[in-house]
């Protein structure tokens, strides 16, 4: 290929062969970095029929994955805060979150406001817990019927929906729970979840 290009005497066709990486990048770009919104991005990949994933998943995205797992950040994290807010002020000081992923614990440690500690039972966020004791915990992320087997009292207070999140977000159950019928420890490695 450098041989032919070095004899090529045609500027058209350097200037093509130049100019075709450019073209594709900036055709792919809005694929790879934050320049439309959400509902344009995923008429923009579909078009393309470019919508990346790092992760297999039974249902297709509508965005490139890096983009569905970082989006509506601050309302996810306000539903938190409001969910928290609407806790009995006598629970409030003694009140710890856990979530199932770091996906969901990281925006909350990020964003989050006046949010009591954030926990999670994923990969290393494991490590660092369990939660000491506590009145009530407010969970992301893990089933109602998972967390009924672990404490005696769980209610859902508040519900995030995000229309290009991924599948496993949406929607997404807040629940407040209290008295684990165990100690937190065990019930911390019984949800542990590593993937």
């Amino acid at each position: 290929g450098a041989a032919y290009w070095d004899r090529s005497k045609s500027r058209p066709l350097r200037v093509l062969v130049l100019a075709m990486p450019l073209v594709i990048a900036l055709a792919l770009s809005p694929v790879f970095l934050p320049i439309l919104p959400p509902a344009q991005l995923a008429r923009y990949s579909a078009t393309l029929g470019v919508v990346p994933e790092l992760e297999a998943h039974g249902t297709p995205l509508a965005l490139p994955q890096w983009f569905a797992d970082r989006i509506y950040w601050d309302e996810y994290v306000h539903a938190i805060e409001d969910a928290f807010a609407g806790l009995p002020e006598t629970e409030k000081s003694a009140a710890v979150i856990f979530t199932r992923s770091y996906g969901a614990a990281g925006p909350l440690e990020l964003l989050g406001r006046g949010l009591p500690p954030v926990y999670s039972v994923h990969n290393s966020y494991h490590g660092w817990g369990p939660p000491g004791p506590f009145d009530v915990a407010l969970v992301v992320q893990i089933s109602e019927s998972e967390l009924s087997q672990h404490f005696e009292s769980v209610i859902q207070v508040a519900e995030f929906q995000c229309t290009y999140c991924r599948q496993w977000r949406n929607p997404t159950p807040v629940y407040a729970v209290r008295r684990p019928r165990r100690p937190i420890a065990e019930v911390w490695e019984d949800l542990r979840y590593f993937k």
